[in-house]
This record gives C-alpha cells, structure tokens and sequence, in this order.
C-alpha cells in the first residue's frame, strides 16, 4: 500500500511540474519586453522560478542532468540564450 502512495504522490508531483512548466511559460511568451530593465526583471524572475520548480521533490531530470527541466527551461533558453546561465 505504501508504494502506491508513494508512486500517487510522484505521480502528482510530476504533474505539477509540467503544469508550471506550460503554465508559467505561456504566460512569459506574451509579455513584449522591450527594455533592458524589463529583460532583466523577466530574467531574474524566470531564475527564481525555475529554482523553485528545482526545489520540488521530482525525480524527473532531462539528458543534461537538470532537475525538473520542462517547457520553461527551453522558453528562457530561446529568449535569453547565452545569458540564461
């Protein structure tokens, strides 16, 4: 019994993390950033996020080794390339 929810539990953290994942990107995509200050803010608030979403007790992990990587990894890489590290 307690592997299952343990697996449950799993479950609906992983799903958690992709729904922050689309959620919170879909949402940054429609933001127009012109300015350097608003990129810099999309920039640290994005960094803050994601450490969040890090912090989250999934197991899921992408090819580069990164915890809980999703759609928003791949959105603020796009957007800030170079810069995103």
């Amino acid at each position: 019994m307690r592997q299952n929810v343990e697996y449950d539990f799993d479950l609906m953290v992983m799903q958690v993390v992709i729904d922050l994942h689309k959620e919170t990107s879909e949402a940054f995509s429609r933001f127009e950033i012109s300015s350097p200050q608003a990129k810099g803010r999309l920039h640290r608030d994005i960094t803050l996020i994601l450490g969040c979403i890090r912090s989250l007790p999934s197991g899921s992990s992408s090819e580069s080794g990164t915890l809980n990587w999703g759609q928003l990894d791949e959105f603020f890489l796009q957007r800030f390339g170079s810069e995103a590290g």
